[in-house]
């Protein structure tokens, strides 16, 4: 979920040309890893998928922390883009939660969990007239125009 994030805050980098803040954000974050690895490895699978949430989560705030020395652009205006979005996708979680908790298939389970939360999401953003969903049905124009 956060890896989209970093990936522009390290194209940002890259494209101004600071390769030391790209090079320090990639060794910090490499050490974070291993520590992570050596010290949740002994506790099983569980803990290494929660340490790879804590890696991604710490990784995103040492990119919006550089960024914010280079552009100016701080953890603040990062949770005021991506808030509403957000708060869309937890209703939307909740929602297919709710209509889908006492199906007993798995497969059944988790199709419906995708087309529900899914569905929802896109219907909420169109309701709230979101900036993405804009830039994607635009996209999509484009994509069909092209292919006449």
């Amino acid at each position: 979920m956060l890896s989209p994030f970093i990936f522009i805050f390290q194209e940002l980098f890259i494209a101004k040309e600071n390769s030391k803040f790209f090079l320090g954000i990639e060794v910090a974050k490499g050490v974070l890893l291993i520590l992570l690895i050596v010290l949740l490895f002994p506790h099983g699978i569980t803990a290494l998928a929660v340490s790879w949430i804590i890696y991604m989560v710490i990784s995103l705030i040492i990119s919006v922390m550089l960024t914010g020395k280079l552009i100016r652009y701080t953890l603040f205006h990062l949770i005021k883009d991506i808030g509403p979005y957000l708060l869309l996708a937890i209703i939307s979680s909740a929602v297919s939660f709710l209509l889908t908790m006492k199906i007993g298939n798995n497969v059944v389970f988790i199709i419906l969990n995708l087309v529900i939360t899914g569905t929802s999401y896109i219907l909420l953003c169109k309701l709230f007239k979101l900036e993405m969903l804009k830039e994607i049905e635009y996209w999509f124009e484009k994509r069909k125009k092209e292919k006449k």
